[in-house]
């Protein structure tokens, strides 16, 4: 979907420490106030130059942080989609150098790129990592190269006007530096925890109905010959809707089944039935643990997937995988 950011993406072959990430992804289930928020801003990308005579700000970038697994490194290449720019990670260990004033040089040079690429995305994975030995007093060893880094990245976070929209994941923002969230840097901070039971529901439907798409993308391109080999559906239709896995999801996810369960919500018979059906916990019911996450369900049906194709007659598989 970004083939007009070709001339971008030779701009880094050479660069240190700046790498062009594919983006292909339309959502994260679950995380809807983070793409709320994005897509209330995308035309300011779209054409900044317009936003900067309306005095209109530029979104300086957010900072994501929570349990690992949460779809934290996911809504980062959403970000990308939802507001159509090109995906930069910036990797601030391949920055280090071992000369004196060598990685904070690589540093100045990498920000600098990442501003002629505007508009883009830059995402800084797992950012405590990067700068959590940054902090005044911290006891480090490399000769205070870290807290300079960190100065110049301050620096560029807080004066920068190019459309270079900073996406920084944390999964413990206890390891920051408090400088980092001082008000200005990042426009806003969003904390990612385990999904509820409906998120989750939505989070394997979202999941199942991707790869049955991308499974008969791939089958009708193939020969007829392969193809009549292969299964004609991927996973059960459905397996693609919530309510099946609300089902499942009650029966691992709740203290008592006969009085802990997720029941559809109540509308107005006046106002019409909403298009999109909605569950909420019954009466006088509470969840017990949340015991998945979004990394925990696409690695279950990963090995579900690898359960029914390791059969070693392909042919032997069945025309609907969980049917």
């Amino acid at each position: 979907p970004f083939e007009k950011f070709a001339a971008k993406k030779q701009l880094l072959d050479n660069s240190q420490g700046l790498k062009w990430e594919s983006s292909s992804i339309s959502g994260v289930a679950g995380l809807d106030s983070i793409s709320s928020w994005l897509y209330a801003r995308r035309d300011i990308f779209h054409d900044p130059e317009r936003a900067i005579r309306q005095h209109i700000d530029i979104p300086k970038g957010l900072l994501v942080s929570g349990i690992p697994g949460s779809g934290k490194s996911l809504m980062a290449k959403t970000a990308s989609s939802i507001l159509e720019m090109p995906l930069i990670s910036l990797d601030m260990g391949a920055l280090l150098g071992g000369i004196m004033g060598e990685s904070e040089h690589n540093m100045i040079n990498a920000l600098d790129m990442a501003e002629k690429m505007a508009p883009c995305v830059l995402w800084i994975d797992e950012i405590e990592k990067a700068f959590s030995g940054s902090s005044q007093g911290s006891s480090s060893s490399d000769g205070g190269v870290g807290r300079r880094m960190f100065g110049k990245f301050l620096t560029w976070m807080q004066e920068k006007s190019a459309a270079c929209f900073v996406f920084a994941t944390s999964n413990d923002i206890t390891c920051l530096p408090p400088e980092l969230f001082r008000s200005e840097r990042f426009d806003c901070k969003f904390f990612t925890f385990m999904p509820t039971a409906e998120e989750c529901a939505e989070i394997f439907a979202a999941n199942i109905r991707a790869q049955n798409v991308a499974y008969m993308r791939d089958l009708e391109s193939m020969p007829l010959r392969l193809r009549a080999t292969q299964a004609k559906q991927l996973f059960a239709p459905k397996l693609e809707e919530k309510a099946f896995w609300i089902k499942i999801l009650n029966e691992c996810c709740t203290a008592d089944i006969s009085k802990c369960i997720l029941k559809e919500k109540e509308t107005d018979e006046e106002l019409g039935k909403s298009e999109e059906v909605r569950f909420v916990w019954g009466d006088n019911s509470r969840p017990k643990n949340k015991l998945l996450t979004g990394a925990d369900i696409s690695a279950l049906i990963r090995e579900a997937k690898f359960s029914i194709h390791s059969s070693p007659l392909i042919s032997d598989l069945p025309s609907v995988i969980y049917g």
